[in-house]
């Protein structure tokens, strides 16, 4: 009985916190290095598919596998894969969070949940100074004898300035259509705008990132910032902190003091990068994720 009263909360923590709603892994960090910066750094170039598919970085063909423990022992994984197309870059990315399995306690009937996801994004740039990119994707979510299924997309533009120092980003993100609810009642989509930024100061190696967010159901507005600190070039500390942890506060000044902070490290190695991030969830655990980038041959 504990055990399925703690997997409840860390479900409901982990929709609260990161989508507010149903259908949170929309907005669950699907990547090691978003997870490490506390689900920012929207506006920064990455070869992550991010919320914003503007900022979406091409160098070479390649693949990556994204592997994330959520506490209760629920998990995440992702598989991405990037290419050049029509002047832009092209990736997919198939998603999946497993609940794991739920017992009836009257009937003793073991029943699974799980959301499936699948994505395309395109990304452009224009004469170097402007970015636009969209991604489109479909959700099949179950939840024991329940299921859903969504269509959604994200449009986003990205501009870079002063040499690429200076970045500025705005998305509209989850916008779609409940094609089957999970009941009669018709629950809304995630539906935000996203205003995100970086800056690279000249004399000290880090990026510092700041993404805000509104959810326009509710109105609800949210920071999350993060820093990047590259002190070689094969190794990069991230930090990130977000003020969703101000909900979540317990009173207790220990357990407080780190609640809603993350950080990971990320490294070049020759024949892959890894990118490993673990963020503080405060009453519900920890959730620790690593991603493995590797070049297509």
């Amino acid at each position: 009985m504990a055990g399925r009263i703690t997997q409840l909360i860390s479900i409901i923590f982990c929709s609260i916190l990161f989508a507010e709603g149903s259908y949170e892994v929309l907005m669950i960090p699907k990547n090691g290095r978003t997870l490490a910066l506390g689900n920012s750094g929207a506006a920064s170039h990455s070869v992550f598919l991010s919320s914003n598919p503007a900022s979406l970085q091409f160098n070479e063909e390649q693949y990556l596998i994204s592997l994330s423990r959520i506490p209760s022992g629920m998990y995440f994984q992702s598989l991405q894969s990037s290419r050049r197309l029509l002047k832009g870059v092209a990736t997919g990315r198939i998603s999946l969070i497993h609940y794991g399995k739920l017992i009836d306690s009257r009937t003793e009937k073991t029943s699974t949940a799980f959301d499936l996801m699948v994505e395309t994004a395109w990304k452009t740039e224009i004469k170097e100074i402007v970015s636009a990119g969209f991604t489109l994707g479909y959700l099949n979510s179950v939840l024991a004898d329940y299921s859903s299924q969504v269509i959604f997309a994200d449009v986003g533009f990205r501009s870079r300035l002063f040499r690429k120092r200076l970045g500025v980003g705005i998305s509209v993100e989850n916008f779609g259509s409940v094609l089957q609810p999970y009941t009669n009642y018709r629950e809304p989509l995630p539906f935000l705008v996203r205003i995100a930024g970086y800056y690279k100061p000249v004399y000290f190696p880090a990026v510092i990132l700041l993404d805000w967010t509104k959810i326009m159901d509710h109105g609800n507005t949210h920071l999350a910032g993060g820093l990047e600190f590259t002190p070689r070039g094969k190794v990069t500390l991230r930090l990130g902190l977000s003020s969703h942890r101000n909900n979540f506060t317990t009173g207790d000044f220990y357990s407080d003091l780190t609640m809603g902070f993350s950080g990971g490290i990320g490294l070049e190695l020759k024949r892959m990068n890894l990118d490993i991030g673990v963020l503080n969830l405060g009453p519900a655990g920890y959730m620790a994720g690593i991603t493995i980038m590797r070049k297509m041959d």
